[in-house]
């Protein structure tokens, strides 16, 4: 994780303004015979797990936060997270898994299987309390 904080008492908006930089990679092995059907009832996600899959997820989210001298419930400052963007994409070695991957909308029949998942990127913007918004998109470079 890499941050920047920087001192903004003089524009009025907040005491200070923090960037942070998050970058994740999870390597996740699946075991299992990837043909096997077991004839179960598929009822939520962990039903359509593919057996013998290697997924490797790999994400970058930006973070803004600032922190107001007002204080919170408590009197002390409050930092809210006021920008929050992410980008994720996913690798499988077994390309069914694509097909039934619940974190990606383009899943579940309307995509053929594929190495690779969409791009996914997320974002929330919340200046105030009072005030916010979220946009989520996910784009497959492959159609």
């Amino acid at each position: 994780m890499f941050n920047r904080i920087w001192d903004t008492r003089r524009h009025g908006y907040a005491e200070k303004l923090k960037h942070t930089v998050e970058p994740w990679v999870n390597l996740q092995a699946g075991d299992g015979d990837p043909t096997s059907t077991t004839g179960s009832v598929r009822l939520d996600s962990t039903d359509y797990i593919v057996g013998g899959n290697h997924a490797d997820h790999v994400r970058a989210e930006q973070h803004g936060c600032t922190r107001s001298a007002k204080g919170g419930t408590d009197g002390g400052p409050v930092a809210p997270k006021m920008l929050n963007v992410g980008i994720r994409q996913t690798y499988y070695t077994n390309s069914l898994a694509s097909a039934v991957d619940p974190n990606y909308s383009t899943s579940f029949g309307t995509v053929a299987p594929q190495s690779l998942s969409p791009v996914s990127l997320a974002a929330r913007f919340s200046p105030t309390d009072e005030l916010n918004a979220t946009f989520r998109t996910n784009y497959n470079t492959l159609l």
